[in-house]
């Protein structure tokens, strides 16, 4: 059977069209991955719908469902590395003529033979993961790393930057073993730039040590030249100026003090006044009670007679008479 030494041929692997082989099976897998980390959502899966931000590890996201997850605190631990929105840039995408809205169902399936939503304004080339994107960090451009290539990032500067090629672009949908790369050169930037700032802090804080002593030593030696040279501020006022201006601040403080005592002393003059005049009415009032029968009466105490006692047992209303 098959004329060929009588060799015959039943295993699956020889019969044409039945068997294919895993490598063929794995390239198809990571082509699928490739055009799902470049049409759809990195957090929610969801199909790429304007606006559109990217992290610096170049995933993609729907605007409106990374800023809800950073809103209700429900990142991934895998998304870590978005602290802010500072971490996020709004990318500028360049939607594709011969992408159709009726085939966005089909775009869902991610399959490979139908047009990507976006694509390269430079050379064209559809943005659906079988070749490298890229974001221009500080415009938010997207552009191929063919452009960066062919055209030149010189070239590309006035339309798109500027931009620093080595520093200021980012891998967009890298794949996954490139992730770990990308995840250890991000901490080692934000450690340089940490650095970095605390470097200028230190800086800023030596200058301005120095500019006030500087300031310290200039005024220290004008006290000991005893005010001969006049030195100008600012405001250009003269030593003596501003000496003269200091005594007469000093002479009205020290009026404005001694005021302040004459009218306490008026006041307690005041006072006494007052009080002696209170006592005097006070004194004048008993005087005029105690000569009065009526108030005798009323408030002296006398000794209690028998029909005062008849009375008072007998229930009868005390009168006085």
């Amino acid at each position: 059977m098959g004329n060929d030494g009588g060799v015959i041929a039943v295993q699956r692997r020889f019969m044409r069209g039945t068997y294919e082989r895993k490598e063929d099976v794995q390239r198809q897998s990571e082509k699928e991955k490739a055009a799902a980390r470049a049409k759809t959502c990195a957090i929610s899966n969801e199909v790429l719908q304007e606006p559109v931000v990217a992290c610096e590890l170049g995933n993609l996201y729907n605007k409106e469902a990374i800023f809800t997850c950073l809103l209700e605190k429900t990142l991934n631990q895998s998304f870590q590395h978005i602290r802010g929105l500072k971490d996020l840039v709004e990318v500028k995408l360049t939607p594709n003529p011969s992408y159709e809205e009726k085939g966005a169902e089909d775009d869902i399936k991610l399959k490979s033979e139908l047009p990507a939503k976006y694509i390269c304004p430079v050379t064209l080339i559809e943005m659906n993961g079988s070749q490298p994107f890229v974001v221009v960090w500080p415009t938010g451009w997207v552009l191929s790393d063919r452009a960066l290539r062919e055209v030149g990032a010189p070239a590309l500067q006035a339309e798109y930057g500027p931009f620093r090629p080595g520093e200021d672009v980012v891998r967009l949908a890298p794949p996954e073993e490139d992730v770990p790369a990308a995840i250890a050169a991000l901490r080692h930037k934000r450690r340089r730039a940490r650095e970095a700032k605390q470097q200028n802090k230190k800086r800023e804080k030596k200058r301005q040590l120095e500019e006030r002593e500087a300031r310290g030593e200039g005024a220290k030696e004008d006290k000991e030249n005893g005010g001969e040279e006049k030195a100008e501020n600012a405001d250009g006022e003269t030593a003596e100026e501003r000496k003269r201006r200091k005594k007469e601040k000093k002479e009205k403080k020290r009026q404005r003090e001694v005021d302040a005592a004459a009218r306490r002393a008026a006041s307690i003059r005041g006072d006494s006044a007052t009080s002696s005049a209170v006592a005097e009415a006070m004194k004048a009032v008993k005087e005029q009670k105690e000569g009065s029968e009526t108030f005798k009466s009323l408030f002296n105490k006398r000794k209690e007679t028998a029909d005062d006692i008849f009375i008072r047992s007998g229930g009868m209303r005390y009168t006085l008479s």
